[in-house]
């Protein structure tokens, strides 16, 4: 969510005129199997699992007693149930969709930082190689640590990756 006049920015920021483009885009709604395969790679099958959605059980329509009058009321409701349930069928795709493309932008997040780690390391440290091969082995066993290690200040990452290699972190 936006407030006032902050904006998103960076590789995967939309617009708003873009996301309403994309809604209209029927093409939005054709999932092909890589999108789920990416997602129970990235987030866990366990996951992915809990956002399964169903369809909601159908109520059952009451007996009628002949009268035109609720025969036309219970013809109106089937109607309404049915765009309900075609809404609720819409919505539910687009979360879906929006899902997997933020699962995917944090995977390429992640990508990102990991292949600039060894960079950084030797930008912002005064390791040696061995020392920043072992503690970049470190660092990427856990995507938190990953995270964190970008928001250490520059002048303290050596002193935050000297304190991990000795254990002390």
């Amino acid at each position: 969510m936006v407030f006032g006049k902050d904006r998103v920015t960076g590789k995967n920021a939309e617009t708003p005129a873009d996301v309403v483009d994309k809604l209209g885009n029927d093409e939005d709604f054709n999932l092909d199997e890589d999108d789920f395969n990416n997602t129970i790679n990235m987030m866990g099958t366990e996951e992915v699992q809990s956002m399964s959605c169903s369809e909601a059980p159908k109520v059952a329509q009451s007996q009628s007693d002949g009268s035109s009058k609720k025969k036309r009321k219970s013809a109106s409701n089937g109607d309404a149930y049915e765009a309900l349930k075609e809404s609720s069928y819409v919505i539910a795709k687009v979360i879906e969709k929006a899902s997997i493309r933020l699962s995917k932008a944090i995977g390429e997040d992640m990508k990102d930082k990991h292949m600039q780690l060894g960079d950084e390391l030797k930008r912002t440290t005064t390791l040696t190689i061995m020392e920043r091969h072992k503690v970049a082995r470190m660092i990427m066993q856990d995507n938190a640590i990953v995270s964190y290690f970008f928001c250490v200040p520059d002048n303290d990452k050596n002193e935050w990756v000297r304190a991990l290699l000795d254990g002390t972190i």
